[in-house]
Formats: structure tokens, sequence, C-alpha cells
């Protein structure tokens, strides 16, 4: 573990390196223009933003956080358990105590949680927004912890089991929610047992995995629990502001009730909301199917086996399971490590991912199905970010179009290609991975779905370009090494414009939360209104593409993200005959 003034110190050297990474990938990529894809397109990218006993204070350090990592590519990240946990500031929430404070009241011995109070919550939440990052809750439905007192149970004796959850009290009232509310107390009936023992008259419920846990098993089939789970839920998304849900231990809750939860927080809704299982489950595509609603996702841990299996060395690269290679492969949510597989001392004996692992991202970043996640611990404490940078670039920019498995992959190689998008060009790849640390390099005639197309190695591991016939054939070379053994090569940007149209470009800083527009005397570019907003691409060099005008005259002005320009460009106007001058000043 490492202790604030390390963790300080190290986040800081880490900002320093990838701030250095950055400005030489930029000036390396200068002559290669990044595909603008479209907002609606863009590929989802999961960001666990912590590991077990990291990140104390995270509310408070999470935009500056974030930002870097938007600028990637990431689009989502999921929170460690916001809600307050039995051990009160030292609980890292998965003890979770009461639902309903999130850092607000004095319960445990603290106001605020581990990770900061309510309004230090809220505003790392609109900050995330801001950078249009979405927030997934790490809920805990399995248990809760920390009674208040003792209760005779009759035919059972004591237990802890009374709760008096002042957040609770707080939020969860007949006026907020109607019909969801049910006057009720949390105390022994609301739970169905503990340590692995029924409490009189219950039953376990119907789960997937075994019933029992740990602490106070929640009873989901009191009707009354069930309504004030929903109408929780409903104040996650409608009144807190988070997008999805990560949700903890789930096969041991009753299938039925969570069915029925995440259908009715989504009805809700008119918000695509995220929902991912973890569960540790033998057959994942079963309990999927038991759950049976098709707003569930899961995390692929049949994959990661695979994982295990590269960094030992002995992996086949021709052969590939989990729930990404299965008739669910559009609910798999892909990951390499998380905080349980991870972590420190190895407290469940978890067999590792340490080699090859740069590897096993880009097998989860780059190929068509799932949504990968990215660990902050390999991100962060192990030093990966200036490889997991580009691969997540790779995936943000190029990884676009329908996914093809090379048919010559050998048991040391793994290669796959991206089509591509048909209406933005530039987009696609071809993916190649080692298995092997031979420290040779070989080279694969592959059909990259592109002909007559130059493709350059995003990674830099291998240096040069290829040339795809006319029919999309090239040779493209990968080193079957560990070090340097993963390369994505796409394709490299023409020097000339597309018929028919102009890209304005601009290189400024404009600061967190806003964006750079473009107006000018063209109707395409607001005729001298408020303007048309940019987008960012890597080096702070901002761009619009509009249809050629002829002879025009242009500017840029500063304005908050996703409203108008303001501020004015100062100087004399630009033209048609220099598409990316220097700034002239202001703002």
């Amino acid at each position: 573990m490492l202790t604030t003034a390390k963790l300080a110190l190290h986040t800081a050297l880490r900002h320093c390196v990838t701030a250095l990474f950055a400005l030489s990938f930029s000036l390396a990529i200068s002559a290669n223009e990044l595909p603008q894809i479209p907002a609606a397109q863009v590929n989802n990218t999961l960001y666990q933003a912590f590991y077990w006993d990291a990140y104390p204070g995270l509310w408070a350090d999470l935009p500056a956080m974030a930002t870097p990592l938007a600028e990637r590519g990431i689009t989502s990240i999921w929170l460690p358990p916001p809600a307050k946990g039995m051990s009160g500031s030292n609980s890292v929430g998965y003890d979770v105590y009461d639902f309903w404070d999130l850092g607000e009241f004095a319960q445990k011995g603290t106001t605020a949680t581990r990770y900061g109070n309510r309004q230090q919550l809220q505003q790392a939440l609109s900050a995330l927004e801001q950078l249009g990052i979405d927030a997934y809750f790490d809920v805990v439905f399995n248990h809760r912890m920390g009674a208040d007192a003792q209760e005779l149970i009759p035919g059972f004796g004591s237990a802890w089991t009374r709760y008096y959850l002042q957040g609770r009290q707080a939020h969860y009232t007949e006026q907020n929610w109607g019909y969801l509310w049910h006057d009720f107390t949390w105390d022994w009936t609301a739970f169905t047992g503990s340590d692995n023992t029924l409490y009189p008259g219950k039953w376990w419920g119907n789960t997937y995995h075994f019933p029992y846990l740990m602490g106070e098993d929640v009873d989901y089939n009191r009707f009354e629990v069930q309504q004030e789970m929903k109408a929780w839920g409903e104040w996650i998304i409608n009144n807190v502001g988070f997008s999805g849900f990560r949700m903890d231990a789930i096969a041991h809750v009753d299938t039925d009730f969570t069915r029925d939860w995440i259908n009715h927080v989504q009805a809700a809704t008119s918000e695509d909301i995220f929902f991912v299982a973890e569960a540790w489950v033998s057959d994942i595509n079963g309990y999927l199917d038991a759950v049976n609603t098709p707003h569930l996702r899961a995390f692929d841990f049949k994959l990661r086996d695979d994982f295990v299996a590269l960094s030992g060395g002995s992996k086949d690269m021709r052969w590939w399971g989990g729930l990404v290679n299965s008739p669910h492969r559009e609910r798999a949510v892909t990951f390499v490590d998380n905080h349980d597989t991870s972590r420190a001392g190895n407290p469940y004996g978890m067999p590792q991912v340490i080699n090859y692992k740069n590897q096993a991202y880009a097998y989860i970043l780059l190929r068509e199905h799932g949504v990968p996640t990215v660990f902050a611990r390999d991100y962060d404490e192990f030093g990966m970010a200036p490889t997991l940078d580009k691969l997540i670039e790779a995936r943000r920019y190029f990884a676009y179009g329908t996914g093809h498995e090379y048919s010559g992959n050998t048991e040391a190689v793994y290669a796959y290609v991206r089509g591509g998008l048909s209406d933005v060009p530039g987009t696609g790849l071809v993916m190649l991975i080692s298995g092997r640390n031979w420290g040779t390099q070989q080279s694969f005639l592959i059909n990259s779905q592109q002909a007559n197309t130059v493709f350059y190695d995003y990674t830099g591991n291998v240096a040069g370009t290829v040339t795809s016939d006319a029919q999309g054939y090239a040779n493209f070379p990968l080193n079957v090494s560990e070090g340097s053994g993963w390369s994505v090569w796409v394709p490299q940007a023409g020097s000339g414009q597309q018929p028919g149209t102009v890209t304005l470009k601009m290189t400024k800083d404009v600061g967190y939360g806003y964006s750079l527009y473009f107006t000018g005397s063209d109707n395409a570019l607001g005729n001298w209104g408020c303007g048309i907003e940019g987008s960012w691409t890597a080096g702070n060099v901002w761009q619009l593409t509009i249809a050629n005008p002829g002879n025009f005259n242009w500017k840029t002005r500063k304005g908050p993200s996703g409203s108008c320009g303001q501020n004015w460009e100062s100087g004399n106007n630009h033209d048609q005959s220099n598409l990316h001058p220097e700034f002239n000043g202001g703002f």
C-alpha cells in the first residue's frame, strides 16, 4: 500500500512522464491526422478509478485525474462504492451500512466517506459530465454490515440486525417516493440470515451462486425491501447523477429481484443505463440467461483465464474463450485485472497476470466486441500509462468497423483486423500481439480490408510504413517478444484534402471545460455568429471540416463546452489561404 506522501509523489511523477510522452507523441503524429469520429459512434472505454486501499479523498482529486484520461479516449469511469460503510472513513465501501448516505450524515464516526463528502462527490460527477465521461456506481446489494443494535430473533437467538439509518430517514420519504415508499424498519425481518444460517421462516431466494456470502444477507423476497431499492436506484440515476452500476457479487442475490430492479431503473429514465454484473460463476452465459434482461452485461472472468495462460508463456494464440467469444459477446465487459484479482499480498490466492500485459490490453481494447476496462493500478502504480495511452487512443480513433480474425494465426502470434467506417476515412486497423519472447521479428500477409493504403504502427514498436495492394493485402511485421510484441497498424492520413471540403485548424489550449469555436463569413461558420464547436485532437489542435466555400474569412472564439463561443481571438482575420495559422492571441 502506498502512503499518502508516496502516492502524491508517484502521481506527480506519473503526470510529468505522461506530459513528456504526450508532447513527443503529438510531434510524432503531426503528419498523421486523426480520424474525426462522430460523437455518437465513439467507442465506450471504461476506467476502474481505484484499487484496494488506494486514493483516499478520491472525489476531490477525480477531475484532475479524469482530464487526461478523457483526452486519451476514456468515456466511462467505474467508481468505488460511495455509500457509507461500517468502518466509516476507513471503509473502502464493500461493508455497506447506509445506501442513502453518500458522505452526507454523521454516522459510523464520520460524515465523509473514505473518498469525500456528498458535495465533493456531486462536484466530481459534474466535472466528469463536462469531460464527456459517464460515472458508474459500485452497488453492493448482497449484504449490510454495521448494525446499530442487537435483536432477539425468535427461534434463533441474538443477532446484530437493527439498523437506524439516518441517511435513509432523510431521503427515503413518502413525499419523495409515493407508491414505492413503505414504512418499515430495517430489523431482522429485512434479512434472510447470517453466518450461513437462515433465520426462522426465511429462505435464501432464487440465487444462481451459493446464497450466503457475508454480513447480514438482505431478503429480496421482502416486498418493502424491493420497493425501497427501486426508489434508491431512481435516486442514484435521476437525482445524484450516475449513469450506470457495477453490481458487486450479484450472482449471490435473488435473480428475480435483479431482473426486476434493472428493468425498473432502466424504465425510470430515458438515459441508456449501463449495468454490469460481477458474477464469479463457471457459466456466465447461463447466469445472463437466468437473469433474462437485455440490459445486463457481465465481466468476462473466463477471458482473464486466457490472460493468465498468456502471462505464463503457454497460451496458444490461435484459440480464445470467454464471454466475448460466445453468443453473448455483445454483453461482455472485458478486463485484465481489478481490485480483487490484483491486490497487494494476493489475499484471494488469485492466479496473476504479470507478463504480456500490454498484449492482453491490446486484445480487449481493439477488438469489435466487449467494453474494455483499464485498471487504475496498472495505469498508475505499475507505470503502464505510456503504453496504455497509445492503445486507448488507438481504440478511440481507429478501432471501428467489422472485426476479422486472421486465418493465419499461430500458437505464438495473434492478429486481428478492423475494417473501418466507410464514412470516416482513416479508420480501421491491423492488430498483432505476441505470446512468445523469441527476440525476433516476423511478418504476416494479412488482408487489411483497405486497398492501396499506407499503414504505420501507432504504438511505435515497429518503425516504417506498410502499403497494402489493390486487394488490401500487405506484410505486417511484429516483434515476437514480450517487451515490444504488440503493434497496431493504422491508416496514414492522406496529405490532400477530401474533395469539396476544407478543414480549419487552430492549436490552442483553452482550459478545462472550454472549447474552441470557429466562426466566419460563411453560413457553415455561423456567418460571424457565436461559431461552430471544433473537435479536440492530440497536441491541443482544434479542427472543423466544412464544405469548401471558396474565398472566406474566419476566426476563433472560446466558450464553455457544448454551448457557444464568447471570447474572440484578437488580431486580423484568417482566410482560405492558411487553414492552420498561428493563434493571434487574446482570450
